[in-house]
């Protein structure tokens, strides 16, 4: 039989994802834009410190209720909880459109983070499950460059437009997702494993991939997996097995090297960040924008190579790179602080750098290699654990930001960021597997027994069941 291929239908189940992806971007960027806009003279809502400070965060903060989704998502299934996640964005959306207060714009803010992890864990997990190992990275990866093109969608739009308008526009393509997603997604093969509808498995599995000998042997390897698990121990005393304690540590390791390495802090207080390191104000603008164009490219560099290198290999690119950029930042905002050095574009240089290895290595391999090591059994209270992860990380390195800016100055804050993403350098090199090609099943067996396992090296044939 033929590789599978993203043929028509397949690309229909992915193209939902990746306009919900594009929705993720605009409420990531749209703190930027309201604290540039309302900190205007112009706007007729004022902003304090502490004010500031919550607009930035409140996106991670609010996200923490989505503990809940990831146990919808294993009652439920995933399109259930991809439609509800999106609705959620939508509702942030359109309060965000009619705001006429600040409390009405912090439950915006409240609703897109809320919504936004919801559908990032979804997203992650359906598509890890739906493709095969062989498009899985790929897509994965593109979902981030549709989520950074909405975020430079967002700036752009914000620099020329009314933040009102820019929430009008950015409610579309979530609405178009949700109407995708409504019509043509499938149920999940792996949840239909997990729930015993194995014959419902099959006929999904092969509509998503075909019938190859490869997608046979994984729907084997699948379905057999799933049958015994239901002769092991319950989930509450399994969790204190190697396939869900070690995992879930390097899940937090992944997502703390992406995070606080600064990466949010440089897309909601880039405007901060460049007034305090040019003394220009009209370079705002132009570097706004710039900043957030090199978003788009990193995360298309990104699922280029995702082709032809492994996940590991990108993830430790990627924390070098981070660590020479925020070295280099330190130095020049360290130099600047004491007076060596005028203020400048240097910095900027400097930043540019960082985002692009950033978004082009770190961020996606990370958020792939730690959505891919959760076992298919695990994915409730991994996805859970996940999204805590993820919302306190969000949430505390933008929370924290202006004040680190103003007690440490921002050499300092820099200093911190390479003193993170240094140690988790070093322990990603040494404790994560690499994940590329391989199917979740082959993952899942590292973790118990220390290596991968070819579990068949026979040619399998369907019917399955």
């Amino acid at each position: 039989m033929a590789n599978p291929t993203l043929n028509s239908h397949r690309s229909l189940v992915v193209a939902a994802p990746f306009l919900a992806a594009l929705s993720l971007g605009g409420t990531i960027g749209y703190p930027n834009t309201l604290l540039q806009q309302l900190q205007s003279n112009s706007s007729t809502i004022k902003l304090d410190f502490e004010t500031l400070s919550w607009i930035g965060s409140i996106h991670g903060f609010a996200s923490i209720p989505s503990i809940l989704m990831p146990s919808l998502m294993q009652w439920k299934g995933r399109k259930l909880s991809f439609l509800f996640s999106c609705l959620l964005v939508a509702i942030g959306w359109i309060l965000a459109y009619t705001a006429q207060s600040i409390s009405t714009i912090l439950i915006s803010e409240s609703f897109h983070g809320l919504g936004s992890q919801c559908v990032l864990i979804v997203s992650y997990c359906s598509m890890s499950e739906f493709l095969s190992p062989k498009f899985r990275n790929i897509c994965i990866s593109a979902f981030g460059i549709w989520q950074s093109s909405g975020i430079a969608a967002i700036a752009i739009i914000g620099q020329y437009g009314h933040w009102k308008t820019s929430a009008l526009i950015m409610l579309i393509p979530i609405a178009l997702g949700m109407l995708i997603a409504w019509l043509v997604w499938p149920e999940s093969p792996s949840w239909l494993a997990l729930q015993g509808r194995y014959k419902e498995c099959e006929t999904t599995f092969k509509w998503l991939r075909g019938d190859g000998e490869k997608a046979n042997k994984e729907l084997l390897e699948l379905i057999q997996a799933r049958k015994e698990d239901d002769k092991r121990e319950s989930l509450y005393k399994s969790i204190a097995r190697r396939d869900f304690y070690i995992p879930v540590g390097l899940m937090f390791l992944l997502l703390s090297s992406a995070y606080w390495s600064g990466f949010m802090v440089l897309i909601v207080y880039s405007h901060l960040i460049v007034k305090k390191t040019t003394n220009d104000n009209n370079l705002v603008h132009y570097s706004t924008i710039a900043l957030n164009i090199l978003l788009i490219l990193g995360n298309t560099n990104c699922t280029i190579l995702m082709k032809r290198m492994n996940n590991k290999t990108l993830n430790l690119i990627g924390c070098v790179g981070v660590l020479l950029s925020s070295f280099f930042c330190f130095t020049v905002t360290l130099l600047q602080n004491i007076g060596v050095l005028t203020y400048s574009v240097l910095c900027l240089c400097g930043l540019a750098i960082y985002i692009f290895v950033e978004m082009g290595f770190l961020l996606p391999s990370a958020c792939v290699i730690a959505m891919e090591i959760t076992a298919v059994k695990y994915r409730g209270i991994g996805g859970a654990l996940f999204v805590v992860f993820s919302s306190l990380l969000h949430f505390s390195s933008l929370k924290l930001a202006p004040y680190m800016f103003e007690y440490m100055n921002l050499w300092g804050t820099f200093l911190v960021y390479f003193i993170n993403t240094a140690v988790s350098c070093l322990i990603i090199w040494k404790f994560v597997p690499e994940t590329r090609n391989k199917t979740l099943q082959e993952l899942e067996d590292y973790f118990n027994h220390g290596k991968f396992i070819k579990r068949f090296t026979q040619d399998v044939t369907v019917p399955i069941i």
